[in-house]
């Protein structure tokens, strides 16, 4: 996709409601194009904040969004981004190698994105499937059990297919010795953890009037898009401080819903380092 520089902030609200809406973000997603927000090198290393860049992360924090492109230009920026949904996995690099004269402004990216058909690996299930609880697993038994295996039939592989099946085998196998599989409920674990179910619900609940919306053009459903899209963002912004408060409050009596929290912030959202 393409924005065109130097316009309003209200445009550019207008353009991220437009994709916030119009794309299912709970299914894996990717979108690249010029953004044409010249200050995200600055600001995500802390060195300079504006209202635009503070729009863009709300957008990405919304929509769980990462971004993969850290290939400056010229001029020290990076307008070309490459944004994803959490679950895919990419690599940007630079491209050395190109057919037409590289422009100053937009250097060409060698952009790798890893496609995994989920049905063939064996610890991968559905949402609304089955899966393993590595928490309540008896992980020393399964260290051990590890150690004393015999890797034999996969170093004796013909080849590297048919090892990497061994592999698989003979992991799946062990971990299903000592972790307990539990039921997977929903989508939970694609959204930020400060997300309460009354805010994903209110996510689904927009996205359903959009799509109506779409198909009947029907004014009602879209000033209900409005509505919850107004809503949503007071919502997340309250319990994204309230996480925080609890956070720090309860640090000492429940330790894991600090780190958490630490572990989710963690996750670099506006920049990866290729």
């Amino acid at each position: 996709m393409y924005i065109p520089p130097s316009l309003s902030l209200d445009v550019y609200t207008s353009i991220f409601d437009y994709l916030e809406s119009a794309i299912d973000f709970s299914v894996p997603v990717m979108l690249c194009g010029d953004f044409n927000i010249p200050e995200i090198s600055e600001c995500v290393t802390g060195t300079r904040t504006t209202q635009l860049f503070n729009i863009y992360t709300q957008f990405l924090a919304l929509n769980n969004l990462v971004q993969h492109n850290s290939i400056l230009n010229r001029n020290n920026r990076i307008l070309d981004l490459v944004l994803t949904t959490e679950s895919l996995t990419v690599t940007v690099d630079k491209q050395e190698l190109t057919l037409v004269t590289e422009d100053n402004h937009h250097p060409a990216l060698n952009i790798q994105l890893e496609l995994v058909n989920l049905d063939s690996v064996p610890f991968v299930h559905g949402t609304d499937d089955l899966r393993f609880n590595f928490h309540r697993g008896n992980l020393e038994g399964l260290y051990l059990s590890l150690a004393g295996t015999d890797w034999l039939p996969v170093l004796d592989a013909a080849d590297p297919t048919l090892a990497c099946e061994k592999f698989n085998e003979i992991i799946f196998t062990n971990i299903s010795q000592y972790v307990p599989i539990s039921k997977s409920f929903g989508q939970r674990e694609n959204y930020p953890v400060w997300y309460t179910r009354s805010v994903i619900n209110k996510i689904k609940t927009k996205n359903r009037h959009w799509d109506i919306y779409r198909k009947t053009k029907s004014v009602y459903h879209l000033d209900k898009v409005k509505k919850l899209r107004c809503e949503i963002r007071k919502d997340i912004r309250y319990t994204y401080y309230e996480f925080i408060r609890k956070s720090e409050t309860s640090l000492q009596s429940h330790p894991k819903k600090f780190w958490s929290f630490v572990n989710e912030k963690r996750k670099p959202r506006m920049f990866l380092v290729s």
